[in-house]
């Protein structure tokens, strides 16, 4: 099952999906016919197998980019220990995927504006806050 969504107002901005998956739709978002940047929207799993299989698509996709591109979604990951307050603490091994291939394809967080964490749980006994991050090349 799908989980990933793009909407766009056409009269402004025009968004040509060339790649779609299950977890991944990517494209080029352009005006009057010019490319402005290519545009990556995900929903990345939990489960260890299928996040390999959609950075995969993803390593895939970044060889034939040429201009800006951003990579936007839910990674249900993020990058640094200072990333995540609370839960069960994260292993060393576990960093180096994301980081891994974000490095390998040349992406750079963009770091955020206004609250720190992009994910929490609404737990009071044990809660959690996560910066999931947003990546660009």
């Amino acid at each position: 099952m799908g989980g990933v969504w793009i909407k766009w107002n056409s009269s402004s901005i025009f968004f040509r999906p060339t790649f779609i998956s299950s977890k991944l739709i990517h494209g080029s978002v352009s005006y009057n016919s010019v490319i402005f940047f290519e545009f990556s929207m995900l929903y990345d799993s939990n489960a260890l197998e299928e996040r390999r299989f959609l950075w995969d698509e993803i390593k895939t996709l970044a060889i034939n980019i040429k201009s800006p591109w951003i990579l936007l979604g839910d990674h249900n990951f993020y990058s640094f220990f200072h990333d995540k307050v609370g839960g069960n603490p994260l292993q060393n091994s576990r960093l180096l995927e994301l980081n891994g291939m974000s490095f390998e394809i040349g992406l750079n967080d963009l770091g955020l504006v206004g609250h720190i964490n992009t994910w929490f749980n609404p737990c009071t006994y044990n809660p959690i806050h996560i910066n999931l991050g947003v990546n660009t090349h």
